[in-house]
């Protein structure tokens, strides 16, 4: 479960960037990313108790995948095409086994890059002063 792992590395980073009680953080999380939004949720409030975190809300915003073929140029969102298979390869990196799934709309080609879809990103922490 690679949700603790983050949990704590988010942890660490909300109280070494803020002052104060935090009461909320926002994450931006790409669909390819394979994270449990409620066990990432459970270990950060299991390891936030006792710190200024504690009873703070996650807040996680969706970023839908888009891909770029590297052949012709095109983008899309590949949205409607990806099983769980293949979010799973796109989440460890294994872009050339996706590639074998997935094929441009435009030219048919198995070459792209993935533009977005593997955001992990804390874009907003909002905290009060004690």
């Amino acid at each position: 479960m690679h949700e603790v792992s983050i949990a704590h590395a988010l942890l660490e980073t909300v109280l070494r960037h803020t002052r104060g009680r935090i009461i909320e953080i926002v994450l931006q999380v790409g669909e390819l990313r394979m994270l449990n939004e409620d066990a990432l949720t459970f270990a950060f409030n299991a390891l936030a108790e006792g710190t200024r975190a504690e009873g703070a809300k996650l807040k996680l915003v969706r970023v839908p995948a888009r891909l770029r073929c590297r052949r012709c140029g095109a983008e899309w969102s590949p949205r409607e095409e990806l099983d769980e298979e293949a979010r799973v390869l796109a989440h460890f990196g294994s872009v050339s086994a996706l590639a074998l799934k997935l094929r441009c709309p435009r030219c048919g080609s198995t070459d792209f890059d993935i533009v977005r879809g593997l955001e992990l990103d804390v874009v907003e922490i909002k905290a009060i002063e004690d």
